[in-house]
């Protein structure tokens, strides 16, 4: 059976009528991220970013490595936003909320569930979100 973030990656090649990639973000681009936001990025997130270029889904996730938009790099973002320091901000929402991975639950393989952070309401002190999707891929997914 496939993984999430394999068939993502089929569903989102047929959205864009080509093959997507190959992607630019270096093993040392990821590794100073996770440094960076001492964390180990999910295999679905690495994955993604190993695979796909920045824009072939610029809107949809923040990003390791060569892209235009400092807004939209991953540890940038992280760096501005007052979120509680489990929640890592993986997808911008236009209304200023953040859809995040929640570093206290990780599944056995290593993926964090997705979670909304929400700005008008939710500060660095919240601990209590709602669950989106129990990973990236399948929060993926339910975008194309």
């Amino acid at each position: 059976m496939p993984r999430s973030i394999d068939l993502f990656l089929v569903k989102l090649a047929e959205r864009l009528g080509h093959s997507v990639g190959p992607g630019q973000t270096t093993d040392k681009q990821l590794k100073a991220a996770e440094d960076a936001l001492g964390i180990t990025l999910p295999s679905s997130y690495k994955m993604l970013v190993r695979s796909c270029r920045f824009n072939e889904l610029p809107h949809w996730i923040y990003w390791v490595g060569n892209q235009p938009w400092p807004a939209l790099d991953l540890v940038l973002a992280n760096k501005e936003k007052l979120l509680p320091p489990f929640l890592i901000a993986v997808s911008p929402e236009l209304s200023g909320d953040e859809f995040c991975f929640d570093t206290r639950s990780p599944d056995a393989a290593g993926e964090f569930p997705i979670v909304q952070w929400k700005h008008e309401t939710q500060d660095e002190t919240s601990v209590e979100f709602e669950v989106i999707r129990k990973d990236l891929s399948l929060f993926l997914l339910d975008l194309v």
